[in-house]
């Protein structure tokens, strides 16, 4: 049984191939941005779409960090990294494999908001470099994390014997 709102469709496809299945789309919600396991797909394929709506999930955690923190009370910067690594970072990591090929824009979105948080967890202004910022509040770059945990999923795949593929 197919649940019409639980269940959307997207074409994608430069032909009329939807055409042929028309019975089945007609029941189904059409949308040009589906989300399938919290990985939203665009039609342009470049990601986009799921990097903007990463980076609106992590604004709004973000505010969270702000909140906690404070330069004469709130919690301190040991606590505010472990925030950060517990509610914004997996979030802002979601689905790498897929969109590390993304535009370099793009992903400078989420590098930007891991500078963002960076920030707020050692209290340096702007002024400051971000390589520096993330330095003294311990973090590795995203883009570095995204390298190092490729590696490590491309090493565990070709462990896997020839019948586990």
């Amino acid at each position: 049984m197919i649940h019409n709102t639980m269940t959307p469709s997207a074409g994608f496809t430069a032909t009329a191939v939807r055409d042929a299945v028309l019975g089945i789309i007609e029941l189904l919600e059409s949308t040009k941005t589906p989300t399938y396991i919290g990985f939203t797909l665009d039609t342009e394929i470049n990601c986009s779409k799921h990097i903007n709506r990463l980076c609106e999930k992590g604004r709004k955690r973000l505010q969270l960090l702000k909140c906690i923190s404070g330069r004469d009370w709130g919690a301190d910067a040991g606590t505010l990294k472990i925030t950060y690594t517990a509610l914004i970072r997996p979030i802002l990591e979601y689905g790498y494999q897929i969109y590390q090929v993304a535009a370099s824009t793009s992903l400078k979105k989420l590098e930007r908001m891991q500078s963002s948080a960076a920030r707020i967890i050692t209290g340096l202004r702007h002024s400051c470099p971000n390589d520096i910022v993330c330095y003294e509040a311990d973090l590795q770059l995203l883009s570095l994390r995204r390298e190092i945990n490729m590696a490590k999923c491309v090493a565990k795949l070709k462990s896997f014997k020839p019948y586990n593929r």
